[in-house]
């Protein structure tokens, strides 16, 4: 399963995603909102997103919001 990671701290990316590889998923890592829509759209097979509450360009819950519409 793939899994979204969207972060703009490298550091808190970089570990979560060794902890999806760990549970074995495969992450797809985003660093920015914008990046992370993108992402999803690229990508049809992600079923799962972890985004951070705040991000530049776009935090998680616009994220979430243009997702939805």
């Amino acid at each position: 399963m793939k899994v979204l990671l969207a972060d703009d701290s490298e550091s808190q990316l970089h570990r979560i995603s060794h902890l999806v590889e760990g549970w074995g998923f495969e992450p797809i890592l985003a660093r920015n909102g914008a990046a992370a829509i993108r992402s999803f759209h690229d990508d049809p097979s992600i079923q799962l997103m972890i985004l951070d509450w705040e991000m530049p360009v776009l935090d998680g819950p616009k994220v979430l919001t243009q997702l939805r519409r």
